[in-house]
């Protein structure tokens, strides 16, 4: 209770902290207005009117500001209060996330900074780089910094100076140019420290970062405490920036009870800008990745969907894809497989739409840790292969990709070099001309320019000898890697055939364990003397043949998933008339089908069907004559089903025979049913039982 009473204190007291600000700003706003009435100069009237339009932008009315800007913009003929009205005009719509009219404001302020003079033409260009740099559009950033980059250097003013430095950093920052990234920050920071001027603890935020891409986690942190202690007062997208940087310095070090602080903190903030509602999102994102490894799924979910409630506004399919990723690992967690899956599959679409090859191959791992526990192992071991298949193909990609950046930058060495040379050549022709004007003044220009030289030489020599040790740094380290990619693709592929042995013994065992349960009930048999028995006992062994059939086909060959149906046919036939006393007989058995292929879940049924529809025939078609065929046809329909015809030219049936169905029958129309086909009897020239599936 008596912590509630402060924390209401302390936000009357903010409040009313607000208050007197405001108070201030509009006795500021009313001063103005009655200076503008009493005033007859135009200029002097919009001068003072901008000066209203800062009041109201600082209050945070952005609307009144804009008007009283546009009113400046339409009346005044002076080019630098129309360059700074466009500069804070750009700044509200920025505040506005109004992209478009951000952009159309910028190219004014392009065209009014050459009116003026070098100094705002580098200080415009400068923001549209930064403006191309928000939204990633590299090659406009770069044309931007490149067309300013000579006078930028000669600028004498500290603010402008400051602030282009700081823009290049942040676009070699987003090319990956880390080290000169961090050079043009430091730049930039000495230049403010030593004039005291704003944006120190963005920059802060801005170094920190760098050391994070180097992997200097401590020192990054160290920046980002500095960031904090001054930047308090700043907008609060720049606080939750750094505590969310610290975060993944947290994470980085191992010190996860610590990360989990800093993103807990960033989720405290009230956030506009849509780079920084990413990074909100992200921290949820990490908070319910915490929970996960703490194993309360409840609260990783919740923070999950949080997560991905900003995301589905700011349109951040990467980030998205993550967290559907988390929320499908969590259900899986909690053994709902249903949900997970449902989860899993919105990461595929993503990953279909957007070409995230990265997150493929995990999304094919979690696939297969679903099925697995879902007992599909069979569709597990298929997506377990695609995942590692994913790893190799990115790996080689990764590699290639590397490889060439080498070449490129070998090839960019060589041509400075013979840049270099043809300069050279072209100083050394100079020279022998002048040479010949005035030799006394060439022999010491001569001297001057050979000492050049060969500080230049020197100079490009050390460069050299540096860039090859990075080179060969580089080399040592992707030969490493990829040492111990072709391990690990071995282990796998160890583990692959471990797995096909494993299986084939598997598949060894069934059938001998079949053919023992036949065994022991041809054992039984024997101490029955009774005709139902025998034949049942018969009929249950050819089954068990059937099935039997199937695990030796697969044991003995190469595809431990497929079954030949026409070598299993042809066996399951040979087994059935070893099975009849057909000696003073001519029954001729046809078997027509093409070297088609079953999983094991259709080939035991079929086989089962089969047999009972073959043992039928042998046993009701042929008892009248000692000559017959039974023949059996496998082909495709039009609409890409197959249909198996068993047929024989005995007697055929009668109505009455379908109609009492016999266990045979009812067992062959529930596993039809099984594998999602039908059958159909016809009794034209013997009997004629036609499956398609």
């Amino acid at each position: 209770m008596r912590n509630f009473c402060c924390l209401l204190i302390i936000l009357f007291l903010n409040k009313k902290n607000l208050v007197a600000q405001e108070y201030e700003y509009q006795k500021t706003i009313d001063s103005l207005l009655l200076q503008i009435k009493n005033n007859a100069n135009v200029e002097v009237k919009n001068s003072l009117t901008y000066k209203i339009a800062q009041n109201y932008y600082y209050i945070g009315n952005n609307d009144l500001s804009k008007l009283y800007l546009d009113s400046v913009l339409l009346s005044s003929k002076d080019n630098r209060l129309k360059y700074r009205s466009f500069v804070l005009l750009q700044d509200i719509h920025r505040k506005n996330n109004n992209i478009k009219k951000r952009l159309e404001v910028l190219k004014e302020l392009l065209s009014v900074s050459n009116k003026i003079d070098t100094e705002h033409s580098v200080d415009a260009n400068t923001r549209v780089a930064s403006y191309f740099s928000e939204f990633m559009k590299i090659d406009s950033a770069e044309f931007y910094i490149n067309k300013i980059k000579g006078n930028a250097l000669k600028v004498k003013n500290d603010t402008i100076s400051s602030f282009f430095y700081e823009e290049m950093g942040i676009l070699q920052s987003i090319k990956g140019e880390h080290e000169l990234a961090l050079e043009n920050y430091l730049t930039s920071l000495e230049i403010r420290e030593n004039n005291n001027l704003s944006g120190i603890p963005r920059l802060y935020n801005n170094i920190a970062i760098e050391f994070q891409n180097s992997s200097q986690f401590e020192q990054s942190n160290e920046y980002l405490k500095k960031a904090l202690r001054l930047g308090n007062n700043e907008n609060p997208d720049l606080v939750a920036s750094c505590y969310y940087n610290m975060g993944v310095n947290f994470q980085e070090l191992g010190e996860q009870e610590k990360a989990f602080q800093a993103f807990s903190k960033v989720t405290g903030y009230e956030i506009r800008s849509t780079n920084m509602l990413n990074a909100k999102a992200a921290s949820f994102y990490n908070i319910g990745y915490y929970y996960q490894l703490k194993n309360q799924i409840d609260s990783s979910k919740l923070n999950s969907y949080r997560a991905l409630d900003i995301v589905n506004d700011t349109k951040n399919d990467y980030l998205k894809l993550l967290i559907l990723q988390d929320l499908s690992n969590s259900y899986l967690l909690e053994n709902k497989l249903d949900s997970a899956k449902v989860f899993l599959n919105s990461t595929f679409s993503i990953i279909k739409e957007n070409g995230y090859d990265d997150q493929k191959a995990y999304a094919f791992h979690l696939l297969a840790k679903i099925d697995s526990i879902g007992k599909d192992y069979k569709a597990s071991l298929i997506s377990y292969k695609e995942a590692i298949r994913i790893k190799d193909s990115l790996s080689n990609i990764k590699n290639s990709d590397k490889i060439k950046e080498l070449q490129v930058q070998f090839a960019t060495l060589e041509k400075e070099k013979e840049i270099e040379s043809l300069n050279n050549e072209n100083n050394a022709k100079e020279l022998s001309l002048a040479k010949q004007k005035l030799q006394t003044f060439v022999l010491m220009v001569a001297v001057s320019f050979s000492f050049c030289i060969l500080l230049i030489i020197i100079y490009r020599y050390l460069l050299k000898r540096k860039n090859n040790r990075v080179l060969q740094k580089k080399n040592d380290e992707i030969e490493i890697k990829n040492q111990n990619l072709i391990r690990r693709g071995k282990e796998l592929e160890r583990s692959i055939k471990d797995k096909e042995v494993l299986l084939k013994e598997i598949f060894h065992r069934v059938k001998n364990n079949l053919q023992l349960v036949s065994s022991m009930l041809n054992l039984q048999a024997e101490n029955y003397n009774n005709y139902m028995v025998n034949d049942f006992v018969s009929r249950s062994q050819d089954r068990i043949l059937s099935m039997s059939l199937v695990h030796q086909i697969l044991y003995k060959g190469k595809d431990i998933d497929n079954v030949n149906f026409k070598q299993y046919l042809s066996g399951l036939m040979e087994a059935i008339k070893s099975s009849f006393d057909f000696t003073d007989s001519d029954i001729k058995f046809i078997i027509s089908s093409d070297d088609e292929f079953y999983d094991i879940d259709v080939a035991i049924p079929l086989g089962i069907i089969i047999n009972e529809l073959v043992h039928n025939s042998m046993k009701y078609a042929f008892l009248e004559t000692k000559e017959g065929k039974i023949e059996i046809l496998s082909e495709k329909t039009e609409d890409g089903k197959t249909k198996i015809t068993v047929s024989d030219d005995g007697p055929g049936f009668s109505k009455s025979d379908t109609e009492q169905e016999s266990y045979g029958l009812r067992l062959v129309n529930l596993l039809v049913r099984q594998i999602k086909g039908k059958i159909n009897f016809s009794s034209v020239s013997g009997t004629r039982a036609e499956i398609i599936f």
